[in-house]
Parts: structure tokens; sequence; C-alpha cells
């Protein structure tokens, strides 16, 4: 399997979630992770794979779906340690811990830590692994999955013990699994992973034995790759025993499989046991044809000690022909690869020894100086000792002075607090009847031109409309046109009416408000839905952006009626904790199928696209003739909004 169809595969499993276990969705976002599910095929290369789990992890973030940020990170997770890129692999991994643990969702937590450890292990985090692992399984329940997920994290647990050479422990663990499991996912691992700590303790039957086990297992699971490398590793145990001809027999098994499937990175290391093996048989033809063949597959290998072999083989196999110009060669680049080696290993061990001298004298500096703050603590509790003697002193006789003024000052302090108070309620009652008024004469001064538009143009438009209407049964087509338009216009300008009368957005719930504009703008014959999460901290949002909010709305909801055709629309409102708000308006309308569209949609867009800039917000338009228009808009906010602790759990 290729870096790119393991990317594929680790997506879809992802997607349809782990034994099941997945979150309710509606169907409009269900639409859009359907559409998001089947771009994964499209993707050509790692980057591109980047891309579009991005591009799914934002969108599950904008609807809040926990369970799908968790399979995002995994995912993101998961083409780093395709590229070789462990920090970042690390982070993504460390954020699904972190939510699911939120979550106390103890299935998905067990899942990263699992999905994790190879990343942990790698870079030396094995007691942070242990640690996950113990918290993962108190998390954990009887269920058959939660069993499973238990078992997987025994084999996480005996992989550690295996790592730092705690052998019987890690024996310990393996055999638990396989009293507790008959999976035939994973026993096959258990086998071979216990082969490969018989072998570390030198058992070199008893680890044949269970790599057989696992490769039996293996090949009747028709897991390719993991039967190979099986083979490659009984191979080598045979080496070590000395039985060339077995060991070439298994070797050249695991050859045949990685050239059918193309491991071209077991191949190489494959091709090399291979020439060894030949060597100690005395076949040095074809010692030396392995030898080429390896060479052509590990040109652009980064394995020094893997090239290192390849090299030094080569130069004996050349000497063992007489061929001195290749065996000069192949010298030369085994003792710079050596040299590489060396200097890596000298400089690896100086660093260790800098770092260990670095460690002893910060060390020795935090011992001064813990030692001098102790000193300092000394000298600064006589001081304050010193200082509360004289404190009480000053004390006692700034009470006796006080008590000789204050029956002198008794009587004035009274008469001042009265005047005090006399003057504060004068200043707050004429502050008060000043908002008041500016606030009456704003509101009359809307309702004026709202009842005068009510009550005198649209009295009069609807006067013409009647007596236009008494014609037109003798009169041709033109006058219903006028009346028609005589219609449309009374309708805005009793629109417009409605919108001058004031929106007092100190009285009334901001929520509340969005509700109103959301049924009053949307025609009958369209279904409106709308989300607003969450709502206690939307109402505290400043006034100026609920009235933007509230015309944006207003202004794309106005779209909708004229230009979508559609039967349902949805608004969606969030305040996420970054103080952002996301506003979605999506519709299943025909979207922008002409350019006369998207000009005509675009005169009611510029508005909110200078709303949007005003408060440095983002606008992005989604629309196509199948699935409808989408509008998202993120507006940040200056003022910090308090949220309340909300639970993740569905």
């Amino acid at each position: 399997m290729t870096s790119l169809a393991k990317i594929i595969a680790l997506a879809l499993i992802s997607i349809i979630g782990f034994y099941g276990a997945a979150q309710e969705i509606d169907s409009v976002k269900l639409k859009k992770f359907d559409s998001i599910k089947q771009e994964i095929n499209t993707v050509r290369n790692a980057e591109e794979a980047l891309v579009h789990f991005k591009k799914r992890l934002k969108y599950s973030k904008a609807y809040q779906i926990d369970t799908k940020i968790i399979e995002s990170y995994w995912d993101l997770a998961g083409v780093y340690v395709e590229l070789a890129k462990s920090d970042s692999a690390q982070f993504y991994y460390d954020n699904a811990i972190q939510l699911s643990r939120n979550l106390k969702d103890p299935f998905y937590f067990s899942a990263s830590v699992v999905n994790s450890r190879n990343v942990e292990l790698s870079i030396g985090n094995h007691d942070k692994v242990t640690k996950l692992v113990y918290e993962a399984m108190d998390m954990l329940k009887d269920s058959e999955r939660d069993k499973r997920m238990k078992n997987n994290l025994l084999f996480t647990l005996a992989d550690i013990y295996t790592d730092i050479q705690e052998y019987e422990k890690a024996l310990a663990n393996y055999n638990k699994i396989l009293d507790l499991t008959k999976d035939p996912g994973l026993l096959p691992y258990v086998y071979s992973s216990i082969g490969r700590v018989y072998g570390s303790q030198q058992k070199l039957d008893s680890a044949i034995y269970y790599y057989k086990q696992g490769a039996e297992m293996f090949k009747a699971n028709n897991v390719q790759r993991s039967y190979s490398s099986v083979l490659k590793s009984i191979g080598a145990l045979y080496s070590r025993k000395e039985e060339y001809k077995a060991a070439e027999e298994y070797y050249l098994e695991a050859k045949a499989i990685q050239e059918k499937f193309k491991y071209n990175e077991y191949l190489g290391g494959t091709l090399l046991n291979l020439a060894g093996v030949s060597r100690h048989l005395k076949k040095f033809d074809r010692q030396l044809d392995y030898l080429l063949e390896a060479e052509k597959l590990l040109k652009d290998s980064k394995d020094v000690e893997m090239l290192e072999d390849l090299n030094f083989q080569m130069m004996t196999a050349y000497a063992r022909k007489g061929d001195n110009k290749n065996e000069d060669k192949y010298l030369e680049r085994y003792f710079s690869l050596k040299d590489s080696i060396f200097n890596d290993r000298k400089a690896k061990a100086i660093a260790e020894i800098e770092t260990e001298y670095e460690v002893k004298e910060k060390d020795a500096e935090i011992a001064r100086k813990t030692e001098s703050i102790q000193q300092q603590k000394r000298i600064n509790l006589i001081i304050l000792i010193a200082a509360i003697i004289i404190t009480i002193l000053l004390a006692i006789t700034l009470l006796l002075y006080k008590q000789k003024l204050k029956r002198e000052r008794l009587l004035f302090d009274k008469q001042a607090e009265l005047n005090d108070e006399k003057v504060s309620k004068i200043i707050e009652h004429h502050k008060l009847q000043n908002v008041k008024a500016h606030i009456t004469g704003q509101n009359k001064e809307r309702e004026r031109i709202s009842k005068d538009l009510h009550d005198g143009v649209c009295g009069t438009i609807a006067g013409i409309k009647m007596k236009l209407e008494k014609l037109v049964e003798n009169q041709n087509n033109e006058i219903k046109g006028i009346i028609d338009s005589l219609e449309v216009t009374y309708d805005e300008v009793r629109s417009i009416s409605h919108d001058l009368v004031p929106k007092n957005f100190q009285e009334q719930q901001f929520i509340e408000l969005l509700k109103h504009v959301i049924e009053f703008s949307v025609k009958d014959e369209i279904k409106a839905n709308y989300e607003f999460y969450p709502k206690d901290q939307l109402n505290t949002v400043p006034e100026d952006i609920q009235m933007n909010i509230y015309r944006i709305v207003q202004e794309l909801l106005t779209n909708v009626n004229k230009h979508s055709e559609a039967s349902e629309v949805f608004v969606n409102i969030t305040l996420h904790e970054n103080n952002v708000i996301n506003i979605m308006v999506e519709d299943n309308g025909k979207g922008f199928t002409s350019l006369d569209q998207k000009e005509e949609a675009g005169i009611g867009l510029k508005s909110i696209r200078k709303r949007v800039a005003a408060f440095e917000g983002a606008l992005t338009i989604d629309s196509n003739s199948k699935t409808g228009t989408s509008v998202s808009i993120d507006i940040p906010i200056e003022q910090k909004v308090r949220f309340k602790q909300y639970s993740y759990i569905n």
C-alpha cells in the first residue's frame, strides 16, 4: 500500500467512526459532510490531503461536532506521520486526547491514546504514554467494544515494556491479551511481538515459534505487508542460528511478496539480508546481484547504517572477484559512512556530556539561589517584625489623636454627607431627564416617519390601486401591470415603515429580535429554520454589532426571497470562545446559475460586504445549482464575552 493509499484508508475509517460511534447530525450538515467525504478520493499527495482534512476540521469546529473534530485531528496527525513531521503529528494527537478527555468519552480518549503511541514512543515519551494508558483503562467499562479497546491498551503497554527492555513485564501483558481475546485482527500482532521479545532474550527457538504463529495468521487475514515483515524477521533468526538455507527460504518468500505489492521500504533490507545469506552459502554471483538490486532501491535512503552494510558487502564482493577499482570505490564509501556514523555518535555523546554538565551547573545555580532566597527571607522576616512593632506604636498614637478629633468632626461630617447626597440626587435626576428626552425624541421621530409612510403614502397607493382595479375589467394589460407595480411599491413602503420602528436592543432580547426578523422576512412558502448558540452570551454582544448582525440577516433573507426559489432556509448564528461570531445562512434553492443573477444578487450583497468590512470580518459565498447557496460570515468582537462552562456531550 502506498503512502497516499494509507492516507485515504485512514480518512475513510475516521469518517465512518470507530465501531459505529457517531453523533447525530442534521440533514443539512450531513449533506455537507457527504460532499467533503467524496473529495478525499481526488487527492494526489499528502499536501492535498492536508488541505482536505483542514477543511473538514474547520467545518467540524464551525458546527461544534466534537467527534468529527477528534477524527479530523487523527487524520491530520496521520498525514504528518507520513511526512515524517513528528512534532506536528504529536500536536494534533494531543488535541484529540485533550478534547476527548473534556468530553469524558472513554472510547474516543482510548482510541486517541492508541493512535498516538507510535509517535510518542519514537521520541522517547514512554512515561507519558504509560500514564495515558492507565487513565484510559480507568475510563473504560465492560462492554464488548470497551473490552476490545482494553486489549489494544494492554498491547500498547506491553510495547512500552519491550522498548525499555523490561521483557518479563512485556511478556506478562502479551500473555494476558492471549487469555482475554481470540480477536483474529489483534492476535497475529501479539504473537509477533512475543517473538520479538524472545529474540531480544536470545531465545531463538521460542522466537521463531511465535513469529511463525503470527505469520500464519497474517497470511490467513491477507495482511501482506505485515506477513512479509514477519517472514523477514524469521529469516533473520535462522541467520543468527547459522541455518542459512532456512533463512534464505524465508527471505525469498518475503522478497516475492514485497516485489509483488511494491513494498520498496522493506525490499531494500530484504535484499541485503539475502546477499549476506548468499555469501555464507558461497553463492557469490547471486550475492552481487542482490547487492546491485539493493543499491538501486537504496540510492535515496537516509538510513546510514543500512547504507554502510551495503557498501561493506559490495566492497568484499568485488574484492573476492579481484575487481580492485570497484573494491576501492566502495571501500571509500564505506569509510565515509563509517566516519559519518562515528561523527554522529561522537556529536551525540558530546551533546549528552554537555547536557549533563549544563544540568549539574543549573542544579548548583539553583542551590545557590535557593540559599540566597532563604537568607533574604530571614532578613525580610526581621524587617517585617520591626515594621509591625513600629506600626503598632504609630497606631496607638494616631488612635489617641483621632479620639480627640472625632467629636469635633462628627457633626461636620454628617452635615457634609447630607449636602453631598442632595447634590448627587439633583445631578442624577438631570442626567436621567436628558437621556430620556434624547431617546424619546429619537423614537418619536422614527415613529412619525413610519406613521407618515404607513398612513399617508401607503393610503394613497392603496386608493390609487382600488381605482385602477375598477378600470382593469375594460382595459388592456398595461393597467394590470401598473396595479402590480403599485402592489410591489406598497409592500416595499410597508416594509420600510416596519423597519423604521425602533428596535430597542436594551429592552428586548437580541435573540428574540432575530427570531422576529426571520419569521417576518421569510415568505410563507419558504420554511425557515434557525439556531442560535449560546443564547445567553449572544444577548450580551455589544449593541452596534447586534444591530449590524440584524441588518445582515435581514438583507440575506431578502436575497433568498427574491432570487433563490428555495423551499427551505437555515440560519445559524454561533459565538465561539475565541470571540468570533459566525453567521451562516443556507438555502436549498437554485443558486447563482447565470451572470445576471450573480449581478442582481450582488447589489444586495454590497451593503453586507461594507458592514462586514467595517468590523474587519470575513465573508464566504458558496453557490451552485445542486445544493443552493451558503453564505458564511465571521465577525470578531473586541469586547470579550464571558462564557459559561458548557458540556460538549450531546
